[in-house]
């Protein structure tokens, strides 16, 4: 980075959709403040680019303890 710019990443809310393979896993992570379903196996959440990160991981780590399966890419 150089000097006297900003943050790699911006503040501003993005939107991140996750598909499952499971419509279970989708339905747990409905519980986290702010996530909402999509439909019955996609969830949604809308938050600034660092936060959507750590609950990328929160996602993966709820979805391996119910099913061991990945999202849908």
């Amino acid at each position: 980075m150089l000097p006297g710019s900003g943050p790699p990443f911006t503040e501003a809310p993005s939107t991140l959709a996750v598909r499952w393979q499971s419509a279970t896993v989708a339905a747990q992570l409905e519980v986290i403040p702010g996530v909402t379903l999509r439909d019955s196996r996609t969830v949604e959440v809308t938050e600034a680019v660092p936060q959507l990160f750590r609950l990328f991981g929160l996602f993966m780590r709820v979805a391996a303890s119910l099913t061991d399966q990945r999202p849908y890419c």
